[in-house]
Parts: structure tokens; sequence; C-alpha cells
């Protein structure tokens, strides 16, 4: 455990007496103890890093670093809060700690504990289950001073309404949008839960980038006492307007949607009719996905949808008979596959119209009405894609497609791709500022244009996780080389539309950083915007099925030489 604390003045400011040489020998002494500070917080840091399973290493990393991103961009702006290097490596490091025995962690309630205790991150003592702990009691207290406020308020309540949406079709629920301070406190304090306990959820609400919406019961007339009774929130639901995504979905106690539940298919109607529901801006809530964290307690067969009418397997799926798709289990497609079927998911799920003839399950059955391949990639696959107007590629599902693209590798010296990342704003982490400055940085002599193809660990063709060398040696027997390093930052200029909380990294010879850590570069979008990241990829390293990199199309002319394809330590 770090003690290291700040060094005090030796000689008081104002003694006439002290040395101009001595103050400014101090000075330098508290910088240099300075510097070994933050230096013996990256290094346990990155030995904390270190010490994740395996099996869950590549994941709790991501969380990581996205927590700490988004904790960042809003905790500069927040003058209450001291974010200076110092109290940035102290939080990174507390992060780390608290993912050795957590495999999540809640972005919004961590920043409103911060907020309330600004002073947690100016020492590298004590862990965030104890700040988060501490916020929970506050939580509590506050949610019962609100009950007890709005019962001593009685019949002296102004009327405050928030937007009724809509009424489901049978009757008994309804979906509000709420609009308030007082609106989001009173969720809180019945639902127990922090969307009302601090501000952060109405600023993003003022700021627009998200709505909070009520799944409420239809109040009725207590004939006694001539009063509306029942208006009660069932489930709370936070939805990005940037994204059209919903990110959460809970009922109380942050609990989840069950197929068990009595309200169920309303739920599935309110959601329903929600996508024909404009908002402030006239856009529809057409979103395009809910968050698979939202369903875990809805299972799924393989083949099956969950639609508002139950489940169905995908052939007997009509949209006008079973209607909107709450989930869609796995479905994987092999060469036995009919070829109407694939025709009938491509439709579905990608809303892609194609003939069965345009279709290709292996190499052999691509010809020149091929425009989309769907099956194992095969040695040589990428050749044969190359020779003919495919326009959509997949491995076995549709998931997720495979993209290939040109990509114009410019040459610029390290301080002139910071500068360009920083004009277009994008965020570098230190981790990547070394990368750049490093001596196996730049390789290109000349501008180079390249071939890219981005695959999952999945793709690939294995089952659970796969070492950085396994999928290095997998992608070269495919045809496909390592990227040259400047793709790093070229990518990530070229990459300006990337998906909310997607990853991808560059499949390159790895760049041993400061840290002693063999580094890949990594591209991330969080809530705080576009980052250049780095990734740790020694040989041994296990990556997630879901997990994607970028890999070079190896041009014909092209051998793979030393080094190409293959893992370095």
């Amino acid at each position: 455990m770090l003690t290291f604390e700040q060094p005090t003045q030796a000689t008081p400011k104002n003694d006439p007496h002290a040395s101009p040489d001595l103050s400014a020998e101090v000075s330098t002494k508290a910088e240099e103890h300075q510097q070994q500070y933050l230096a013996h917080l990256e290094e346990e840091y990155e030995q904390t890093v270190k010490t994740y399973g395996n099996e869950h290493h590549e994941e709790k990393q991501r969380l990581l670093i996205d927590t700490f991103h988004s904790l960042s961009s809003r905790l500069k702006d927040k003058k209450e809060v001291p974010f200076s290097d110092r109290e940035q490596s102290i939080l990174k490091l507390k992060l780390a700690r608290y993912l050795q025995h957590h495999d999540t962690i809640d972005v919004n309630t961590l920043f409103d504990a911060l907020i309330e205790s600004p002073n947690f991150i100016k020492k590298d003592k004590g862990g965030l289950h104890t700040l988060l702990e501490v916020h929970e009691q506050k939580t509590i207290i506050a949610i019962a001073e609100m009950r007890k406020e709005r019962a001593e308020i009685g019949d002296k309540e102004v009327f405050n309404p928030w937007e009724n949406l809509f009424t489901t079709k049978s009757g008994n629920y309804y979906l509000a949008r709420l609009l308030n301070m007082p609106h989001l406190r009173k969720e809180s304090a019945y639902m127990n839960h922090c969307v009302g306990t601090s501000a952060s959820y109405l600023n993003r609400i003022k700021q627009g980038e998200i709505e909070i919406l009520s799944f409420r019961k239809v109040p009725h007339i207590n004939q006694e006492t001539n009063k509306l009774e029942g208006d009660e929130p069932i489930i709370t639901i936070e939805y990005n307007l940037k994204t059209n995504t919903i990110e959460q979905m809970k009922k109380k106690n942050d609990q989840f949607l069950t197929p068990n539940d009595p309200y169920f298919d309303d739920v599935l109607d309110a959601l329903k009719q929600l996508r024909t529901i404009p908002t402030d801006k006239g856009v529809l809530h057409n979103f395009s996905k809910i968050q698979s964290s939202e369903l875990t307690q809805i299972p799924v067969q393989p083949d099956h949808f969950i639609t508002e009418h139950g489940e169905v397997h995908f052939k007997e799926y009509d949209s006008e008979q079973h209607g909107f798709i709450l989930k869609i289990g796995e479905i994987k497609i092999t060469p036995e596959t009919p070829k109407e079927d694939v025709t009938k998911l491509l439709k579905i799920v990608k809303n892609i119209d194609v003939q069965p003839s345009e279709i290709a399950r292996t190499s052999q059955e691509i010809n020149e009405d091929t425009t989309v391949y769907v099956g194992n990639l095969e040695p040589n696959i990428f050749t044969f894609i190359e020779r003919y107007p495919i326009k959509h590629l997949y491995s076995q599902s549709l998931e997720g497609e495979i993209k290939q693209e040109q990509l114009d590798i410019p040459i610029k010296t390290p301080q002139e791709w910071e500068e360009a990342l920083k004009k277009q704003k994008i965020n570098i982490s230190k981790f990547v500022r070394d990368m750049l400055y490093h001596k196996d940085f730049t390789t290109l002599k000349e501008p180079e244009t390249i071939h890219t193809v981005r695959l999952t660990v999945a793709d690939l063709g294995f089952t659970g996780n796969a070492t950085t060398k396994q999928i290095f040696d997998k992608a070269q027997e495919l045809g496909l080389d390592l990227c040259p390093p400047e793709t790093g930052p070229a990518q990530r200029l070229n990459t300006l539309n990337q998906p909310l909380y997607a990853w991808e990294y560059i499949a390159m010879k790895q760049i041993v950083g400061s840290g002693g850590s063999p580094d890949v570069f990594g591209l991330e979008r969080g809530v705080d915007g576009l980052w250049l990241d780095g990734g740790w990829a020694s040989p041994d390293n296990e990556w997630r099925s879901h997990v994607a990199f970028v890999f070079r199309l190896r041009p014909p002319s092209h051998k793979a030489t030393e080094g190409q394809g293959k893992s370095e330590a």
C-alpha cells in the first residue's frame, strides 16, 4: 500500500532570511517527490491490473478504462472536486483495486459519491467499496427525507404533472416522461434508486442526452375520498437520445424485468408504442438496441425471437402477426442452412433485401451474383471476396458485420499525429503518448494505402477465449498481416462515427510502454467522446470472443516477412 504524502515547505514564505536558491531547491525536490509518487502509483496500477484472471482480464480492463474516461470527463468540470494528475492517478488505481473483486460498477453512482466526498481521491488509502457504502447510506437517508417531506406536504402540494405519452392497450398502465427534479426525486423515493438523489441525471436531460421514462399504473378515483390513487411507478427507463438505445430498464430496487411479471405484456406494448412517439427534436424513438444487461432475466432459445406475442422460432416469425421483437436468441448459420432461411434472417435482423441466389455460405458458392457471404472464414477467403461484388460479409452469425475498408496512412512525426488527434478532439491516454514517441512506432518511409479487415475473436473461429498469439497466427492463415503501428492514429482519425461503448484493437507488433507491458493501440468511444488508447497484448494474454481486431489484408504479391502475423513479447 502506498503511503507517500506531499512534502511540507521547509522555510516559511515570509521569512526575510530565506535564500532564493534554497526555495528553488525545495521546489525542485517537491516536484521530484511528486513525480516519484506518480511513478509509484502507475507501477502499482500496472501490477494490480495484472492480477485479473485470464478469463476476465480484457473485459475488466475495458470496463476500468471506460469508467475512468467517463468519470474524468465529468469531474474535470467540477470545481469542488480536485482533479490534478495526482487525483487522476489515485482514482485509476482505486478503480483497478475495486475490479479485483467486482465485475461491474455503476458510473453514475460512483460519480455522485465522488461529488459527495471529493477528498476521497486525495490519498491512495481507502477503497471504493467503502465510498459506495457511505454513499448508499446517504442515499437511503435522502430518500427517507424526501418521503417525509412529501408526507408533510399533504393537500398543499402544488400540481406538477409529468408528461403522459400513452396508455397501454390493456388500459392498466401508461408511460410517462419525467421532466424536472421533483419528478426524479419522487421516482427515487418510491423505487429506491438514485435517479433523483443528485443532479447528474437532470443535467443530462437538460443537455439533450437522455430521457427518463416511467412505466406506471393508471390511477383510479377513490369513491370515498374522491381523489386519484394508485399512480405508482413500475419500471424506470433511461433512454439515450444520441444513440437510440435503452440504457437502463429497472424495476424497484434495481431488479430486472422477467416474463413472469404480471405486466410483462404491457411493457412489450409500451416499447412498441414508444417507437412511434417522436422526441422533442421530432425524431421517432425508433430505438435500435436495448442493453443486453437489462434483458438478462428474459431467456430465449437458440433460433428464436422474443416478440410482443411470446417466443417464436425465426422460421415462423411474421411481423404483422408477431410484431415487435424484444430479444433475439443465438442463431448460427452453417453451410447446411437453407438460403431461404438466410434471406429471411438478413431481412429481419439486418434489414437487407437479397435473393437466395445472391448468398454464399462457402467459398465454392461465390460467383458473379454474390452480394452476401455468411459462413466460416476459410483460408484465402479474402482473395475470393476481392474478386466479386460482395457487399456484406458475416462469419457464422449475423451479430456483427465484418468491416473492410481502404485506409490511407500519411507520413507524420509523433508530434504531428498528436496534433491531428487533438484537432479532432480525440482523447489520448498516457499509454498512447508513450507509444507515439517510442522508437518502434514509426515504420513507414512513405505514405501507404492498406486494405483493413475488422474481425472478432469469434469470427476467426474460436469458440472461447484465445491468446494474442493464437489470434495473430490464425489471421495469418487467412491471408492477413499485422498492421504497421501508424495504423493506430490513422484508423482513429478515419473512424469518427464509432458507436458508443464500442472498442477495437489494432493487430500490430506490440510496443513495450513505460510500464513494461507490450501494448497495441485501441479505439474506443465512451460517453466522454472518442479515445485512442492502449491495450495489453502479451503473447499469452487471453481475449474474449466479442473482442475485435483490425488486420491488414495481405497484397497478392506480398509474402509474410519475419514477425508478421506473429505475436511479440
